[in-house]
């Protein structure tokens, strides 16, 4: 019988010890799903963790650096035991389990119709689906180890992107509007036009056009 237990918000530091950051926090104590997002510490090494998660995940492609940051600052640390289900199959991501989960430690399995269909390890992720839509879960999840993962809840994540998302638009309308091929065109169209960029990082040295 699968079961749903074990779950612990307690904070792990590195070196394992109970509730070493103290300000590493659970968002929406509350409650109240409002999508708040409250600064946690990590250490250098747990954000370098979240990050490569989210940018090995196609999911999270077409998201900036900045709104990144947001999401990871507002990621929180929970621990379940061996065996609970973290995630049920067909169950509504609503509440406090509509939630994106990244593996920090420990192993998971993924049951689709009780078929085991995948393995989860470090850095992982699951539960996507959640940070957009209520739908019902497509698997199962379970804690095949003690598993400690980072959370993400789908109120922060839609928050973080609708603002984010205007100022980025403020942003772009802003400095288009100081091109003289485009400064000519109404609001509209300079907002038209903002929306449809997207920001590229480049490493130093690296050729943006080449002639031919």
């Amino acid at each position: 019988t699968l079961r749903r237990a074990g779950i612990s918000s307690e904070v792990i530091s590195a070196a394992g010890g109970a509730g070493a950051l103290q300000s590493m926090v659970s968002i929406d104590e509350d409650g109240s799903g409002s999508g708040v997002v409250t600064q946690t510490q990590k250490a250098p090494h747990e954000i370098a963790q979240v990050q490569r998660a989210l940018d090995k995940n196609s999911f999270f492609n077409g998201l900036d650096s900045d709104q990144k940051k947001e999401l990871i600052a507002g990621v929180y640390l929970q621990v379940h035991q061996k065996d609970s289900v973290i995630i049920q199959q067909n169950a509504s991501a609503e509440g406090d389990l509509d939630k994106f989960y990244i593996i920090k430690n420990g192993r998971c399995n993924v049951f689709i119709d009780e078929q085991k269909v995948a393995s989860l390890g470090n850095g992982h992720c699951f539960g996507e689906l959640a940070l957009l839509f209520s739908s019902p879960r497509a698997a199962t999840c379970i804690a095949a180890t003690t598993v400690s993962v980072w959370c993400i809840r789908g109120p922060v994540f839609r928050k973080v992107m609708q603002r984010t998302a205007l100022q980025k638009r403020e942003q772009y309308s802003g400095f288009l509007k100081t091109i003289p091929l485009l400064g000519h065109l109404p609001d509209y169209e300079i907002g038209v036009v903002a929306d449809a960029l997207k920001e590229v990082m480049l490493e130093d040295d690296t050729a943006v056009v080449t002639a031919g």
